[in-house]
């Protein structure tokens, strides 16, 4: 299984006692984004890793600045010096409001973080003042780009990119019940209301909000359950907001709970035995100190090991396609017919524009600077060091080498990190 390590952004505790003094230098560039609840703690320590955000809030309540502290959340285990020159904010407001963001160029649309957050996002030190952040850089979700999004994009800046950033697997927490053991057609079973053999629970816990992580899910249910099942279009399989009551047979099964966010869901799993939900793989057992415990899935467990070699199994388009990379791989990913590993796995991905310069979007979207530096940031976690293996690794992730050609195709010329890619200029409409 993965690292029982709790890096920083993962534990508010065990970040508070890695903390050390905020750097003497103010940033000269800071980066604005947001959105993915999913990958918001790791993108936290990713960012932190390589820049010198020094971040603020990280209990209580949100966005007050009598709550904000100034030490630079690095993870102890990072090498070398950050990047003095720059701060990343992340808003973790989910995916739904990054693409309502990210498809208008309106940063407001972002909104701000629920008060339950404990994701650090703000910094008066850094240039990260109050949200909704006045700019919007990137995106985070873990829905990839439909045609519409896509084009609606390419219309606010002449180009954009989906950057697949990582692998997660989707995660079937069960409360207070170690090794409970799934087949996809359990699965299929009980989240849509439907009494199975091999496990009965006690709730059915499913999301309330938007969500990229219910878009991958989702998009599994669509892909590996019976017709019958009704997990399609008409009842928003995939998207981010899935009908699950349109699909939810109800009578004697299990009830169907909502709750919010990853962390809401684990919570009401844990506070019930043998209820059942879906989250990311850093709010559940092994890697945080719960009362939720991953299931396994056709005899696999969610481990780092299993999750390499479901993405392993899945290779990449030769050629990068800006509008199709998000939904080619994660289909490829879900597919019954990928025999890897641990089958539930999707990427999520940062979507940028093309196109980084002073005029764009009425100035919403930031200056050649910012473009540089994106590029620069995101490249970094793309193209893994030992560093950043790590920090995914320890949550319960896995970086994009996993998957043969993926980073090949980033990289190329027409890829976000190419010659073509992400440029720090004006650039001719695509």
């Amino acid at each position: 299984m993965f690292s029982r390590a709790l890096l920083a952004g993962v534990s508010v505790a065990a970040l508070a006692a890695t903390l050390t003094p905020a750097s003497a230098q103010t940033p000269s560039t800071t980066l604005y984004g947001g959105g993915s609840t999913l990958a918001a703690k790791v993108y936290r320590d990713l960012f932190n890793c390589y820049s010198s955000t020094a971040e603020g809030v990280y209990a209580g309540s949100p966005g007050n600045p009598a709550n904000v502290t100034s030490p630079t959340g690095r993870n102890p285990g990072c090498s070398g010096s950050p990047n003095a020159n720059v701060a990343i904010g992340y808003e973790p407001v989910g995916s739904g409001s990054a693409l309502k963001a990210y498809t208008t160029g309106m940063p407001a649309m972002f909104g701000s973080p629920a008060t339950t957050n404990t994701i650090a996002y703000l910094n008066s030190n850094v240039g990260l003042n109050a949200t909704p952040y006045p700019e919007i850089e990137f995106g985070g979700s873990d829905a990839f780009l439909n045609t519409t999004q896509y084009n609606q994009a390419v219309a606010i800046d002449t180009g954009a990119f989906q950057i697949p950033t990582l692998a997660t697997p989707i995660v079937l927490p069960v409360g207070n019940t170690q090794n409970v053991a799934l087949k996809s057609a359990d699965i299929c079973d009980i989240f849509s209301g439907r009494a199975t053999k091999a496990f009965n629970p006690a709730q059915v816990v499913v999301r309330a909000d938007s969500s990229g992580t219910s878009f991958i899910f989702s998009e599994w249910l669509s892909l590996n359950c019976p017709k019958a099942d009704n997990f399609n279009a008409a009842n928003g399989f995939p998207s981010t907001t899935p009908n699950w009551t349109a699909v939810y047979v109800g009578g004697s099964a299990a009830p169907l709970v909502t709750a919010s966010g990853s962390g809401g869901i684990a919570t009401t799993v844990g506070a019930t035995t043998n209820a059942i939900g879906y989250v990311s793989p850093d709010y559940v057992q092994p890697v945080v100190a719960n009362n939720d415990y991953p299931a396994s899935v056709n005899g696999f467990t969610p481990s780092i090991a299993n999750v390499t070699a479901q993405v392993a199994a899945v290779k990449a388009p030769a050629t990068y396609s800006a509008k199709t990379i998000g939904s080619t791989i994660n289909a490829r990913l879900v597919s019954p017919a990928t025999k890897g590993g641990y089958p539930i796995v999707g990427f999520t991905f940062v979507d940028t524009y093309k196109c980084y310069t002073a005029t764009k979007a009425g100035g919403a979207i930031g200056t050649p600077v910012k473009g540089t530096e994106l590029k620069a940031a995101l490249s970094y976690i793309v193209n893994a060091s030992a560093d950043v293996k790590a920090i995914l690794n320890a949550q319960g992730f896995v970086d994009d080498s996993a998957s043969s050609g993926l980073l090949a195709s980033l990289n190329a010329a027409k890829g976000p990190f190419g010659a073509s890619g992400i440029q720090a200029s004006s650039c001719p409409k695509t």
